[in-house]
């Protein structure tokens, strides 16, 4: 582990073309996520960093208004 930061790797229950492994990036002291590794099934890896992420914004939940889908079952 890099110092000042972990590293969670999530790895699918099931194989996945798209998602071989997901590396989480989170601050030690402040536990914010600051980046995510990806690796796909052929070894390629996208990286994405989050050095000016803002938390608890303040969005609307009108932002996130989703239609399931008709004939959706939910338990």
């Amino acid at each position: 582990q890099p110092a000042g930061e972990w590293r969670l790797t999530l790895v699918p229950k099931r194989p996945d073309a798209d998602i071989a492994s997901l590396v989480l990036v989170v601050d030690r002291s402040t536990l914010k996520l600051r980046g995510l590794v990806t690796r796909d099934d052929q070894g390629a890896t996208s990286t994405f960093q989050f050095p000016t992420l803002k938390e608890n914004v303040g969005l609307s939940d009108t932002v996130f208004d989703f239609k399931f889908p008709k004939g959706t079952v939910i338990r």
